[in-house]
């Protein structure tokens, strides 16, 4: 009868013991859900469609950075004016690129006014936004 009695407590610890072993495994391998909302744009009557994006990678030689990033501003405001959300400019910084151009990067985004970029790590990514048209327009596309 007594061995019985000794048996609840011992599954109960075995699964409290697996419960919390879970979840530091959990916690320790935690990796963040990868965006999806940077690669694809729903168009309304069709699938989901890949966005394009320009390359731009600074290496740190100033000289070639700042070429790239004159090129980049102009694809930034292109695709602001003519209001493309299928396009957009992807940033990545080598090991040896400056914080600067990181915050250079920034204030080319102010300046042309974009709306919709994500920050992750050492990039940046760069898209147009799809705007909505107001509720009485039943939400389509604009």
């Amino acid at each position: 009868m007594k061995k019985k009695l000794f048996l609840l407590p011992a599954i109960s610890a075995t699964i409290f013991i697996l419960v919390i072993i879970t979840c530091l495994w959990e916690f320790f391998n935690w990796r963040p859900i990868p965006l999806r909302d940077v690669c694809y744009v729903r168009l309304p009557g069709r699938q989901m469609v890949k966005r394009d994006y320009v390359e731009i990678h600074f290496t740190g030689d100033e000289w070639k950075d700042n070429i790239k990033q004159s090129f980049a501003q102009l694809r930034v405001h292109e695709i602001i004016e003519s209001g493309d959300t299928l396009h957009g400019v992807h940033f990545s910084y080598g090991d040896s690129a400056t914080y600067q151009l990181l915050i250079r990067t920034f204030d080319l985004l102010t300046v042309e006014r974009a709306e919709c970029y994500i920050c992750d790590n050492a990039e940046i990514w760069f898209f147009n936004c799809p705007k909505l048209l107001p509720r009485s327009s039943q939400n389509v596309w604009k």
